[in-house]
């Protein structure tokens, strides 16, 4: 196998010109310093937000205090008030609240994980600190929904993968990618930088989806320049809507009628995102979300 000679080429191995990687880390890095900002101005910084039948909890990272949920199952300690320990207190608040009937996933910001490996998961799903046949059972009588933005990357784009495999409705803006293996490498003088590798993840259909996930109801507007309008994203009206016509009041919590979500157009089968991350990462809210989604299909 002939080795690159230069940088370049090891972009161009990815699929990428060299000039399209470099405005995809641009254009990243923009979005990465605006998303935040914008969110804020229209939801402020609160996580939890409710409209009409709709509550939406914004869920940032999937980087877990792991020592603190280690010693919780060892029953050594209390339950962590991390991400995953606010997620799920959004999740009771809502279940418990007789107007709301939705709960949607605010993944806009969301900037991934950092577990290495993993190959098997077993999940707590209630969570009782017990891994046991009850984590089969339903655990929210919720319709479930979820928010993205080319921000999120890495297991923020797994999540909706997941999600949309399972026939939870997606909105918002294509997810920013981010389902390769990287490489780190070393340069000749020394320095670091960080590739996609060969090996990637895929949607059920084997679907590669490193250049993000198509919402199946589009949400990005444009300001009168012709420039991305990030504020459309935060229409909790909008979402609200949605949801309740997805899932009518009258009838159970239930998965959506299957015409009733637009398939959104697949994506690009390009090789690695230049400036993609570890997509396998530990995605424990991901595995929760789905396998509570598949339970209530059988139940």
């Amino acid at each position: 196998m002939k080795q690159p000679d230069s940088l370049g080429d090891l972009i161009k191995g990815t699929g990428y010109p060299f000039n399209e990687a470099f405005l995809k880390a641009m254009d990243r890095q923009t979005i990465m310093q605006t998303m935040p900002e914008v969110r804020k101005a229209q939801w402020g910084e609160e996580k939890y937000h409710k409209y009409g039948s709709t509550a939406v909890f914004s869920f940032n990272t999937f980087m877990l205090d792991f020592e603190g949920w280690k010693a919780f199952y060892a029953g050594t300690g209390e339950r962590p008030d991390d991400e995953l320990g606010l997620l799920l207190d959004a999740l009771k608040q809502a279940d418990v609240d007789p107007e709301v009937r939705n709960f949607v996933f605010d993944l806009t910001c969301n900037t991934g994980s950092d577990q290495i490996i993993t190959s098997v998961f077993d999940v707590d799903t209630n969570p009782d600190g017990v891994f046991d046949e009850k984590d089969h059972e339903k655990q929210y009588d919720l319709n479930f929904g979820v928010l993205e933005s080319r921000f999120a990357f890495s297991c923020g784009n797994l999540f909706p993968c997941l999600a949309k495999d399972n026939g939870v409705p997606l909105f918002g803006d294509r997810s920013g990618g981010g389902s390769c293996s990287i490489y780190h490498c070393l340069s000749a003088e020394g320095q670091m930088f960080v590739l996609s590798s060969n090996m990637r993840l895929a949607d059920k259909d084997g679907n590669n989806i490193d250049s993000g996930i198509e919402p199946d109801y589009p949400m990005l507007g444009e300001d009168a320049e012709g420039d991305p309008d990030y504020t459309t994203l935060f229409d909790l009206e909008y979402i609200d809507k949605t949801m309740n016509e997805l899932f009518p009041e009258e009838e159970e919590s239930s998965e959506p009628d299957e015409s009733s979500v637009p398939e959104a157009g697949k994506p690009d089968d390009k090789g690695g995102n230049p400036n993609t991350g570890a997509a396998a990462g530990f995605a424990v809210i991901a595995v929760i979300a789905a396998a509570g989604i598949v339970f209530r299909k059988r139940s």
